[in-house]
């Protein structure tokens, strides 16, 4: 029975068979309750919730919800995607059902406060549960590690997960140990890192040692290997899957394309490979003499379904040119690995790293833009770390700038983005009714690392826009992005209903309609700009220099205009093209990419001495 469900549920998640599989689930449901079979009944209700999920059909999710609730024991985990859209509150009719334990009672209190908005109640909450179940202590984790997350403490997390995985000493758990050398990295504990390194190893042993596990693990094993860059490892374990046909998709193929994207700096991914074990005290530690420090992020060998394609290969391109300029030059460098992306960095003499800031000048730290294959390069951070954000445009030498250049590299700009509809995620063509006159507010993801800049929360940005679009007798028109699955962000727009329109529309039919565009940092503000659009922002970003900057409440009530733009337009075209040429790297073009980058590393080096 659990080979068919599993079966159905795959059906559901790709889309197919959509008719026959729905028919087949409402026949098991009507038998199963005039049967009084309950298994067919609770598989059956399962699947049909499994499949409003996919569909983004909220009131039949809660339909049924209610239903199993009073029949079957509910588990958080069949909650999970429902509490995503802030209506599970304390109060709501599933909790009358009679085989909701006290334990999932208290995630549903949780998650019912974070939603409010009070996230260290809800830590309180969690931090009460023991957990009866590994299931149940899993929930548990995923959800203090999301609160933590939002609140952006990564000892919190780092700390949580290491207790998780030692307390759960039997278990496999090689992407929560992963997880927690990160988060380690991030908290800049380094005894907490080595933990969570030898313990992905361990585990990585495990299975391979047990074909049972390995059965159930490997892909686990893959990226864990992966993330530690024992690329020969994972592209061995892939080979073996494949020998006992498991269903490898393109796993193999595209490790074994890794191994040979990679082989130009093999002494690179072998350096940070050992840095790795030295640091966990698996190895020996030694030194020698180098005069600049290149950080091999495991960002540049790992995948994620979100990326852009070829998004990886990018990263990687970025080193190679790095390195291929200190090795031409005769520069000692040493490597340094890390797990973790966005971070705080500090070395003692000039470095290079992949989505780091610094309170120095010391590092170079490079990160795609808003733009695919466009790499911004600075010498404190990427967006509003950058130091390129914090100068005003008086202070951005467009002075050298040629208008005319610059006029010719917006309009061509302009006609790729808009006749291609580009965008970093990808958008849905959805047909909708827009209001003729209104603002528009791009969200983020909450507790994303660029929020720590905010000038204001998400929601106190909403309410002085709402208030304001009413003053001027405007609507106001909200997008969510693409990866946001917060319950507070939906309990605020299910509560604000009458105030706001919320959009799935793709941001190229709104932004040109729209009489203004309010974001905190979001790329969005930066392709508004290229719509020559008024854009008010209320966090730091690197394009700022171009916008209206709302740093305290009421600013943004008090300078908003319907279509006045901060620069005009032979002033943004300069912005423009100082901000796509000099600031970042246009990876598509190989050789000027090459030359690009062997330039600016050249120039920060100098910089320096």
């Amino acid at each position: 029975m659990f080979n068919v469900v599993s079966h159905i549920e795959k059906a559901i998640s790709q889309g197919r068979y959509r008719l026959w599989v729905r028919l087949i689930l409402k026949s098991g449901d009507f038998i199963g309750r005039l049967t009084g079979a309950q298994r067919l009944s609770r598989l059956s209700l399962r699947g049909m919730i499994f499949a409003a999920e996919r569909d983004n059909d909220v009131p039949t999710l809660e339909e049924l919800l209610v239903r199993y609730s009073r029949k079957h024991p509910v588990s958080w985990k069949i909650l999970q995607e429902f509490s995503k859209t802030g209506k599970l509150t304390s109060d709501h009719e599933i909790m009358s059902g009679p085989y909701i334990d006290s334990e999932v009672r208290d995630l549903i209190k949780a998650d019912s406060l974070r939603a409010e908005g009070f996230v260290d109640e809800a830590i309180a909450v969690l931090l009460k549960v023991k957990g009866s179940t590994l299931d149940l202590r899993q929930q548990v984790t995923n959800l203090l590690r999301s609160l933590y997350h939002q609140k952006q403490d990564h000892l919190g997390i780092a700390e949580l997960l290491i207790r998780f995985i030692e307390a759960e000493e039997s278990e496999i758990l090689i992407k929560q140990s992963v997880a927690a050398a990160a988060s380690s990295e991030a908290a800049q504990r380094e005894d907490l890192f080595a933990k969570a390194v030898v313990r992905v190893r361990r585990d990585i042993e495990r299975v391979l040692s047990d074909r049972s596990a390995f059965k159930r693990h490997w892909k686990d094993a893959v990226e864990g290997a992966v993330s530690l860059f024992e690329i020969d490892k994972a592209v061995n374990i892939a080979q073996q899957a494949k020998m006992l046909r498991l269903k490898t998709g393109r796993i193999l193929e595209d490790l074994i394309e890794l191994r040979v994207d990679v082989e130009p700096i093999r002494h690179v991914v072998d350096e940070a490979r050992r840095d790795f074990l030295e640091r966990s005290g698996v190895q020996k530690s030694f030194s020698h003499p180098s005069k600049a420090i290149v950080v091999m992020p495991a960002a540049a060998v790992r995948s994620n379904k979100i990326d852009y394609s070829g998004f990886r290969a990018d990263i990687r391109c970025c080193i190679k040119e790095i390195v291929a300029t200190l090795e031409r030059d005769g520069i000692p460098f040493t490597i340094k690995g890390r797990i973790r992306t966005h971070g705080v960095l500090s070395f003692d003499k000039p470095y290079f790293s992949y989505h780091t800031v610094s309170d120095d000048a010391k590092g170079l730290h490079f990160k795609e833009t808003d733009r695919p294959s466009l790499f911004s390069f600075d010498n404190h951070g990427y967006a509003g770390w950058s130091d390129f954000g914090s100068r005003p445009y008086s202070d951005l030498s467009v002075f050298d700038v040629d208008q005319l250049e610059a006029d010719r590299f917006f309009k061509n700009d302009q006609q790729r983005i808009f006749s291609n509809r580009l965008s970093k995620y990808a958008q849905e063509d959805v047909a909708e009714t827009l209001p003729s006159a209104f603002i528009f507010v791009a969200l983020q993801v909450i507790g994303d690392a660029v929020q720590s800049l905010a000038y204001s929360t998400p929601f106190a940005m909403l309410d002085e826009v709402i208030k304001t679009a009413k003053r001027e007798g405007l609507s106001v028109v909200v997008k969510r992005h693409p990866a946001c699955r917060s319950s507070q962000i939906s309990r605020y727009l299910s509560d604000h209903q009458e105030d706001l329109i919320v959009s799935n529309g793709n941001i190229h039919d709104i932004i040109p309609a729209a009489k203004a565009v309010c974001i905190v940092n979001s790329g969005v503000g930066a392709e508004a700009l290229l719509y020559e659009k008024p854009v008010y922002i209320f966090g730091r970003s690197d394009y700022m220099g171009a916008c209206f900057v709302c740093e305290t409440a009421q600013k943004f009530a008090e300078i908003f205009l319907p279509d006045a733009v901060k620069l005009n337009s032979a002033d943004l075209r300069k912005f423009w093209y100082i901000f796509r040429t000099r600031y970042a790297c246009d990876l598509r073009d190989a050789n000027a990419a090459s030359f690009w980058i062997e330039t600016r590393v050249r120039q920060h080096l100098k910089n320096l001495n």
